[in-house]
């Protein structure tokens, strides 16, 4: 089983979508800001559909620096109220989340990858799908033997064009 199916594919889409909310709301409280839990859960929704849909190959560093801008951003915007504006502390504080929030889950990432990578290097195939090696075909030996004229012909070459004249 890799990392992109299944089970394992929805808790990664579950882990990112997770990181990311969090660190977006915990960004967003620490310099003072205010979410609802109405927008903390669609954020989250929105999140692990996205994370969803790139979790069926290895997420890279970037995108999941856009993954996380995106969230970070939804939830300024989202859960703002019109008095608040955006600070330099706020924007330090969100910048900040992203960057922990993309080494926390780029190593994740690798971590998962490496040891799937480990395992399926010792796993045996399951017996249904082992099919027994091919035959190989058997050579029949004939008795009839070659005259002359067989092996003269084998090595003649034609000659095209017109014919060379006898003068």
């Amino acid at each position: 089983m890799r990392p992109g199916d299944g089970p394992i594919r929805i808790v990664r889409a579950g882990a990112v979508a997770l990181v990311c909310t969090a660190t977006a709301a915990l960004a967003h409280l620490s310099a003072g800001g205010e979410i609802p839990v109405s927008a903390m859960a669609s954020l989250f929704v929105a999140a692990a559909c996205v994370a969803w849909s790139v979790a069926g190959r290895r997420v890279t560093p970037g995108q999941l620096v856009g993954l996380l801008v995106l969230c970070q951003v939804a939830v300024h915007l989202g859960c703002s109220t019109g008095s608040m504006v955006m600070s330099a502390t706020m924007v330090a504080t969100h910048a900040f989340a992203t960057a922990a929030s993309t080494l926390i889950l780029s190593k994740g990432e690798e971590l998962v990858w490496r040891v799937a990578e480990r395992l399926t290097l010792r796993r045996w195939p399951p017996i249904e799908q082992f099919t027994p090696p091919a035959t190989r075909p058997v050579l029949v030996t004939t008795d009839s033997t070659r005259s002359l004229r067989d092996v003269r012909l084998t090595y003649s070459r034609a000659l095209r064009g017109p014919p060379i004249s006898a003068s």
